[in-house]
């Protein structure tokens, strides 16, 4: 049985970390923060960073090569969750050698077959026909481009609203959430991109 549950609060990039502690030897943090002497597993789900450096403050790049450097210096195992990841660690580290893993994400789709789906419409403000964007609004995920042509789309006679999921933020780059509510407002797309 769980004997106890432990939750580390990594204040500076502000998420919530759980472990849960069955017998001693199994005890372990994943994703792991450098800031435990409890045994861990790091992850890395991708190098955003290196490619994509403009999206990122200073202090997070670097925060994010300390902690690859970190775990691969203290032997900490590493899960990746692509192999592109993983080919990516290889690349920009290669004298590292501890253990690595490539962890896919799983999802287990629950059955939906008892939901009314006019419920969900009434619900969430949206109707038949539309389509599905579903991304966090973070700026390497370009939704400016993707609302700019669904405004052109809409010019030009399509009738269809774009539902997006994802929180309305970006923690990396506020100005850029202003940027979409700006072109929303201005673009008087506020009834046709639902979120």
């Amino acid at each position: 049985g769980i004997k106890r549950l432990i939750s580390y609060v990594n204040k500076d990039l502000a998420y919530r970390i759980p472990c849960i502690k069955f017998r001693k030897e199994d005890l372990f943090i994943y994703p792991y923060e450098m800031s435990t002497n409890v045994r861990c597993v790091s992850w890395k789900p991708d190098f955003q960073e290196k490619y994509f450096p403009e999206y990122f403050s200073k202090k997070e790049v670097k925060y994010r090569d300390f902690s690859i450097i970190y775990s691969s210096k203290h032997n900490v195992p590493i899960v990746f969750s692509s192999f592109d990841s993983f080919n990516d660690y290889k690349k920009f580290y290669p004298h590292f050698n501890n253990k690595t893993f490539v962890l896919h994400f799983g999802v287990n789709i629950p059955n939906f077959s008892n939901v009314k789906i006019e419920m969900l419409y009434k619900r969430y403000g949206f109707s038949p026909p539309y389509l599905l964007c579903a991304n966090q609004f973070w700026k390497h995920k370009n939704h400016l481009f993707l609302f700019r042509a669904f405004k052109k789309a809409l010019d030009e006679g399509l009738k269809m609203q774009l539902v997006c999921t994802g929180t309305f933020s970006d923690y990396r780059n506020s100005q850029y959430i202003t940027e979409i509510k700006d072109f929303i407002k201005t673009s008087h797309l506020e009834n046709k991109i639902n979120n």
